[in-house]
């Protein structure tokens, strides 16, 4: 029985969004091997429940960032703010962490330790050379902050203005875990141990509608890549399609207080509330629509709405990395009027849906099936490449 200890900034069950979703999806996958015993250890907020979903783990320890959930001073903005911190920088680390890594060791001997994110990469300090290190990147956090700065919110990321600081990291452990496909060929490209590991998924089909589509969803509607691409859709789109189709309602799943302010009092504009289970987000809507216009890493709401057999209109950005030659869609742009035209066409033709529809479920069966996309990791997991002791 091989123990390995995951290092995680959040608890990642019940899966609510992109980042518990790829977490949770991958925990299961490994704690579902019978050579594997999984153990977590969660460095958060200390806000919200542990437990609920976490059957994968044999145990589960948590360790309270001291920093989370603390309104900064003036002072302490003003400092940061002229420090402009890296994210290998020192103050980031957290001693109290490394020992309780150190002791859980000393307790249960693991042979691998997989980091989700490099935010969190010092944790590998507090183990043995003899520990396999392999950190989850989720991202390239350098073109995250590249696309963030290009609609003025580079702020939000900037401790990864850096390249070769995340590249130095990533050269420092045994693997890095790549999440889409053009994420995996940069890091091949710099010389970098990489495994494709995107997030998998289970075909759920959810009928088309026959009659005339009225409900556009997007499934999203905080954070700086989704606000823009709403703001995008709403303004640059969406009239044109309500001159075709004056019924049309566009609903938006989890919007933030930004879309809320904006859109409110909008008649064409739904603002979801929070739903439970996603599948009846997708159930509300007759087509779906990723219009966005910045972005990096895997889309996992594309995937997701494939997944659902739902009519997905995609922009380029929105499937970058992602397996999509023999999807259906006809024209696949970032440009607003291709974007419509497409939307357009899906609202008024029962059989262009079925088609988005069944290309998309076949792009899940052939690619995102959980023993295609974790048999590489599973493989690494099951080999061992350094010796026994340090």
């Amino acid at each position: 029985m091989k123990r390995i200890l995951v290092i995680s900034p959040r608890y990642p069950f019940p899966s609510t969004d992109g980042f518990t979703v790829r977490v949770g999806d991958m925990c299961r996958f490994i704690g579902d091997h019978g050579d594997f015993e999984q153990h977590l250890l969660i460095y958060d907020s200390g806000v919200g429940d542990v437990g609920v979903g976490g059957d994968c783990f044999r145990s589960v320890t948590r360790c309270v960032d001291p920093a989370a959930n603390v309104v900064p001073t003036m002072s302490a903005r003003l400092r940061r703010k002229l420090m402009r911190p890296h994210f290998t920088d020192d103050l980031f680390r957290n001693a109290g962490v490394l020992a309780t890594i150190a002791a859980l060791h000393d307790k249960l001997s693991f042979v691998t330790c997989i980091v989700h994110t490099p935010q969190l990469y010092w944790c590998l300090d507090a183990l043995p050379d003899c520990v396999t290190r392999i950190i989850d990147a989720h991202d390239i956090w350098h073109h995250k902050y590249q696309a963030f700065e290009s609609i003025g919110a580079g702020a939000l990321v900037s401790h990864f203005r850096d390249p070769d600081r995340e590249l130095a990291v990533y050269r420092a452990v045994d693997a890095v875990l790549a999440i889409s496909l053009s994420d995996h060929a940069y890091l091949i490209q710099n010389g970098i141990s990489s495994i494709y590991v995107p997030v998998s998924f289970v075909p759920r089909h959810q009928p088309s509608s026959q009659r005339g589509a009225h409900s556009i969803l997007y499934a999203a509607g905080s954070g700086p890549p989704n606000v823009n691409a709403l703001r995008f859709f709403i303004e640059s789109c969406l009239p044109a399609i309500r001159a075709n189709v004056p019924s049309v309602v566009l609903k938006i799943l989890g919007a933030g207080g930004e879309i809320r302010r904006s859109y409110a009092d909008r008649e064409d504009i739904e603002l979801l509330p929070f739903i439970d289970d996603i599948v009846d987000a997708y159930a509300l809507a007759d087509i779906v629509v990723v219009p966005l216009q910045i972005g990096t890493g895997l889309k996992i709401k594309v995937l997701e709405s494939f997944a659902f057999g739902k009519p997905t209109i995609v922009s380029q950005t929105a499937v970058q990395g992602v397996h999509i030659e023999s999807y259906a869609q006809e024209v696949i742009s970032n440009e607003a009027d291709m974007i419509t035209a497409e939307v357009k066409h899906a609202m008024q033709s029962p059989s262009y849906r079925a088609r988005l529809s069944q290309s998309g479920l076949e792009i899940i069966r052939c690619h995102y099936q959980e023993d295609d996309v974790y048999r590489g990791l599973v493989d690494r997991l099951v080999t061992r490449t350094k010796p026994a002791s340090s």
